[in-house]
């Protein structure tokens, strides 16, 4: 971990550039002054194949700034200490010391804990997200219900992730998770 002066940066290993947009926006919502950046992988399994090596890169990106890196990913179902491909990612950044992060069961839980993207979807504010199946397809439903366009992921998400207020962490435990990660990445240095 770098000690430079500056402002905090995470940089993030992603599944693809769509996560990146979406998460950088959720955490310029919690009002910490952090710096988000990300490396899109294009897909889960190129970041088993290539772990180390994004690592490595997400590592050089701190530009010797003060931060951290993180790998945040979809649960998708998994469990992912356990199944792959996740356990062996998992593995991977407890060797180069990043965070782990799976989204439960899809980043679209973290938006559906957030007020202000329930209200701009006009969806109720879920007491808590942890037990709903498919929250990809919910936040698609009320997206076009919202816009009358399909959620096509790559473009709509940061859309909805723009009306963020703030992701309300006790109502999804994975983002409780992101959330204290990035606090112990800010208290590191």
């Amino acid at each position: 971990m770098n000690q430079a002066a500056g402002p905090w940066k995470i940089v993030l290993v992603v599944e693809d550039d769509s996560d990146g947009r979406a998460i950088a926006e959720l955490v310029s919502r919690t009002g910490q002054d952090v710096r988000v950046d990300w490396l899109p992988a294009n897909g889960i399994g190129n970041i088993k194949r290539n772990a180390v090596k994004l690592l490595s890169l997400a590592g050089d990106r701190l530009e010797g700034r003060r931060g951290c890196v993180a790998v945040v990913l979809d649960r998708d179902g998994k469990n992912p200490g356990r199944e792959e491909p996740h356990r062996s990612i998992q593995r991977a950044c407890r060797r180069s010391r990043a965070e782990f992060i799976a989204a439960r069961e899809a980043l679209e839980a973290w938006f559906l804990a957030d007020p202000g993207i329930c209200r701009w979807l006009n969806v109720p504010l879920p007491a808590t997200t942890e037990g709903i199946r498919n929250p990809k397809h919910k936040i698609g439903q009320a997206f076009f219900r919202r816009t009358g366009r399909p959620y096509r992921r790559r473009r709509a998400r940061l859309e909805v992730a723009r009306q963020a207020t703030g992701v309300d962490a006790a109502r999804n435990g994975s983002a409780r998770v992101a959330f204290e990660a990035i606090r112990r990445c800010l208290g590191a240095g």
